[in-house]
């Protein structure tokens, strides 16, 4: 089971671009977690990332899960966060 493009924190733009995170407003029912967030601005071409389905934007302040079943059970989580 994956869950894909989920908010951990407000979008970055605008006025709260080079400011600390904020957390991520609520929302009302069931979140659609199907596709992939944006990844942060790099330099790629924009026809690759076409090419993969993926898009580039400030507000990537997202995280994709994989968990082997999606039940009550207790399961460990690892987190990893690349350099840049």
């Amino acid at each position: 089971v994956v869950f894909r493009g989920v908010p951990y924190a407000a979008s970055p733009t605008g006025e709260k671009r080079w400011r600390p995170p904020q957390p991520v407003p609520s929302w009302s029912g069931v979140r659609d977690a199907v596709a992939f967030g944006a990844i942060a601005p790099q330099d790629i071409s924009a026809e690759r990332l076409a090419k993969r389905g993926l898009t580039m934007s400030e507000d990537c302040l997202t995280l994709n899960i994989w968990t082997p079943a999606a039940d009550d059970q207790r399961r460990p989580v690892l987190v990893f966060l690349h350099g840049g």
